[in-house]
């Protein structure tokens, strides 16, 4: 039931932000050949790691939208995996689904406070590097804007861009 009421509310939000119909014919970002515009909406929850405690991750639900197709349910998990010298953060994220994954590179990641002791503002550029089943020969750039609850809430991140084939 819980995950029934989150997937409508997701659509919802989808639906809210222009993006459940999928992009119009005329979408810029969906010009090349191969390439397909994206829209998700990601319910980040920061969780610790087992065997490293200084490992920043985030899970969570992710609904994506893939063109016209119909909103997909599944899962991201988002790993830092390094800083900059200007202290900019690199990330790794996996968008999993049943039928295929989404893998992603060296994303660029940044967290300002906000009033909230709990929450970050996040933005990210996403390099998507690869993917599996469906998403095989994945590559692309997706944008990430929204929060972060570092306190053990959920978060909320809209991501848009654009999906191509090799």
């Amino acid at each position: 039931m819980k995950r029934r009421i989150f997937a409508m509310t997701s659509t919802m939000t989808l639906a809210a932000l222009g993006l459940a119909a999928g992009p119009s014919a005329a979408d810029p970002k969906d010009s090349g050949a191969g390439c397909t515009t994206i829209s998700a909406v990601a319910r980040p929850v920061g969780v610790g790691h087992l065997q490293d405690a200084k490992l920043q991750q985030t899970t969570g639900v992710l609904d994506l939208r893939r063109g016209k197709e119909a909103p997909r349910h599944g899962t991201v998990l988002a790993t830092i995996v390094g800083q900059d010298a200007d202290g900019a953060l690199r990330g790794n994220h996996h968008f999993v689904f049943a039928d295929g994954v989404i893998r992603t590179k060296n994303d660029h990641v940044t967290a300002k406070p906000t009033a909230d002791k709990c929450r970050l503002e996040a933005a990210t550029e996403i390099y998507v590097a690869d993917g599996t089943g469906t998403f095989a020969g994945a590559t692309g750039t997706l944008t990430g804007k929204g929060f972060i609850d570092i306190c053990g809430g959920q978060g909320n991140v809209v991501i848009e861009g654009k999906i191509c084939k090799r």
